[in-house]
């Protein structure tokens, strides 16, 4: 998993980042990790394991507890299946669609409602998050943006800046 630590988290205004698809070689989760996510775990003790390197290898409880969209502490497109990954559970919504290498998903994060945006290649593709939509939302949270990744040959480029639209 890549989290990008800014030197505070993100838990007031509007925040956008970009994250481009390089490549991938298993599943990509894009979106926001809880700070206090960061307080429990250490998502660097598994660095170097993939389904060709097995030496490394969590076991599945270890996997399911250093996953951050595993936890209630992460949000995370599913790239692979466009849902939302979110405590252990994959969640449909209105927008979901997958994505693929190449592809440039940018996400607005919007702490006065507490919601997520999803753009697919500048296009908006609707609330990955809002109130009421079966996951917590963000109001009252300090998050980083993360792309949980799975397999060493996985890549992703994050690039957080102002929203062309704010």
């Amino acid at each position: 998993t890549a989290i990008c630590v800014q030197q505070a988290p993100m838990a007031s205004g509007v925040h956008y980042a970009e994250f481009t698809l390089v490549n991938r070689g298993g599943w990509i989760k894009l979106g926001v990790v809880d700070a206090r996510f960061l307080a429990e775990h250490d998502p660097t003790r598994h660095v170097g394991w993939s389904d060709s390197n097995p030496a490394v290898r969590p076991t599945d409880a270890e996997l399911r507890s250093t996953s951050p969209t595993a936890t209630a502490w992460g949000w995370g497109y599913n790239t692979a299946l466009g849902s939302l990954s979110h405590n252990r559970r994959e969640i449909s919504w209105a927008g979901q669609q997958p994505a693929a290498v190449g592809d440039c998903i940018g996400l607005l994060c919007d702490f006065d409602d507490g919601s997520i945006t999803l753009y697919k290649n500048a296009v908006t593709m609707g609330y990955l998050i809002h109130p009421g939509a079966g996951a917590e939302d963000l109001r009252g949270r300090r998050v980083y943006w993360m792309a949980e990744l799975h397999d060493v040959r996985d890549a992703v480029r994050i690039v957080a800046m102002r929203h062309p639209l704010c």
